[in-house]
């Protein structure tokens, strides 16, 4: 595992897809739309896309190999859930700290440029075709 600092991503444009957590029905069945959608993110401007998640970064890295992705995307760990809780973005619902469903579209100037917060518990506004339609 290596540590990862948003100011690593200065000069790139930066799609972090966050979801509660690594092999979830849910979240398992978001990230391959990512995966399958990357050249049409990437023409439009996208870097590098993250997918975070408060699990550990062997977790991580097991759920990406899992579904068969290299290095299309990457998977980051936000185990303390401290990156997503610094946007409010974190919280307990009896299973420890986890990252709410969102996606972050942060600028090569490192700024937030587009912040999107799933309403409920399905995937509808972080669907990777939704947010591709939005850039």
């Amino acid at each position: 595992a290596i540590s990862l600092k948003t100011s690593d991503w200065k000069g790139k444009r930066v799609l972090v897809v966050a979801v509660p957590g690594a092999v979830t029905r849910t979240c398992h069945g978001q990230i391959p739309g990512y995966h399958k959608l990357e050249k049409e993110f990437k023409a439009k401007g996208i870097d590098e896309i993250a997918v975070l998640a408060t699990n550990d970064a062997f977790v991580q890295n097991g759920w990406g190999r899992f579904m068969g992705i290299k290095d299309e995307l990457i998977f980051i760990s936000d185990t303390l859930g401290k990156f997503s809780a610094a946007l409010g973005l974190a919280n307990d619902k009896g299973t420890g700290i986890r990252a709410a469903r969102y996606v972050l579209l942060i600028s090569r100037e490192g700024t937030v440029e587009k912040l999107l917060v799933e309403p409920g518990a399905g995937v509808t506004l972080t669907a990777a075709e939704s947010v591709l339609a939005g850039l």
